[in-house]
């Protein structure tokens, strides 16, 4: 079976295009296509939970076989390599031209640090206000990493699911608060510190629904390659219908199971379906992919500057939409190519054998 994911960072790319016009839509509502912005993209926020699951799928699926002090040196050094300089520069940028801000907020927000108690789940936008989902991403880069201690890939599976129940059951019960309730009304107040509060959120659910389809498929794959290729694609498109089905008719915000369920289903359809060869991603589609960080981190410095240029409600316009579109994801080619691929292969430099 081929080991090449191109259905995934085509996924990255569609999550980040989501969340893109997610916030345009967000900021200024009620233009003349609003009703189409509505039906495509008010649910765009859906693209947070899709990046969660996808980190817990690979997370999992790349994870080194054997555990040990080296192998928590090598993958720390490439994660924070991989996602600190772009962020830096990305908030650095945005608060010397949009957003300036103190030193101790920016600094907190680079160390993936959350700031304040509210609101929930985002526990204090950072300066650069995407950056809150990334102090989820580093925290779980964090447990992945640390875990390496103790546990190789075979046994992260099993070894995670009893920390998140740990941490997102018996945690939160302990300080009375229940574990079912809604990301975005979880309270950290009950919590002795805010990190313990993000540690305990449920929407640490989506990163453990993304390890569960890397455990699942690794564990179906004498299964699965025996699987045609036309079952496999049989399979993701009676997924990605019943995805968009269910993202139409979406009436959660951040939840593990309205929002990060049909993701991490996605997400298996696709790595089936490229496992098996019968997905074709075309190469700019992947080129996308590639640069969906960049995207995510970039797109509120292009949204500031239309609303500067253009004011609502003409910017909201399908051109001016189209030209925050455009001129994000041409930064983001040059973020990558300038930042990005530089500190990936000076990762792998210093943790090269």
């Amino acid at each position: 079976m081929s080991e090449r994911l191109p259905g995934l960072q085509a996924l990255r790319a569609v999550a980040a295009l989501l969340v893109v016009f997610y916030h345009v839509e967000a900021r200024h509502p009620g233009t003349t296509w609003a009703w189409a912005y509505d039906v495509l993209f008010a649910r765009g926020h859906i693209g947070v939970d899709i990046f969660f699951v996808l980190s817990g799928f690979l997370m999992a699926w790349l994870r080194p076989v054997r555990a040990g002090f080296d192998a928590v040196w090598r993958f720390l050094v490439r994660r924070w390599l991989r996602i600190w300089p772009a962020y830096a520069a990305a908030s650095l940028l945005y608060v010397s031209l949009v957003n300036p801000g103190g030193a101790p907020a920016l600094a907190r927000a680079l160390a993936f640090l959350p700031l304040a108690e509210h609101p929930p789940l985002v526990l204090g936008f950072p300066p650069l206000f995407v950056g809150w989902t990334l102090n989820y991403e580093a925290y779980f880069y964090l447990v992945c990493g640390l875990s390496l201690l103790f546990v190789g890939r075979r046994a992260f599976p099993a070894f995670f699911a009893a920390y998140a129940l740990f941490t997102l059951v018996a945690l939160p019960l302990a300080f009375g608060v229940d574990p079912r309730t809604a990301p975005l009304a979880f309270s950290s107040a009950p919590f002795p510190g805010l990190y313990l509060a993000l540690a305990a959120n449920p929407i640490v659910w989506e990163f453990a629904f993304g390890v569960a389809v890397a455990w699942g498929i690794e564990w179906a794959r004498p299964w699965l390659e025996r699987l045609s290729s036309a079952a496999a694609r049989a399979l993701l498109w009676t997924c990605l219908a019943c995805w968009t089905a269910l993202y139409l008719a979406l009436d959660a915000k951040m939840e593990p199971v309205p929002c990060g369920l049909p993701a991490a289903l996605l997400v298996g359809a696709l790595v089936v379906a490229d496992l098996r060869g019968a997905v074709w991603v075309p190469r700019w589609f992947v080129r996308l992919g590639d640069v969906s960080y960049g995207i995510y981190l970039l797109h509120p410095l292009w949204i500031h500057w239309l609303l500067r240029v253009s004011p609502p409600p003409a910017a909201l316009e399908p051109a001016g939409a189209a030209a925050v579109a455009g001129a994000t994801v041409a930064s983001a080619f040059l973020l990558h190519r300038c930042l990005e691929a530089p500190a990936i292969a000076l990762a792998r430099r210093l943790t090269r054998r």
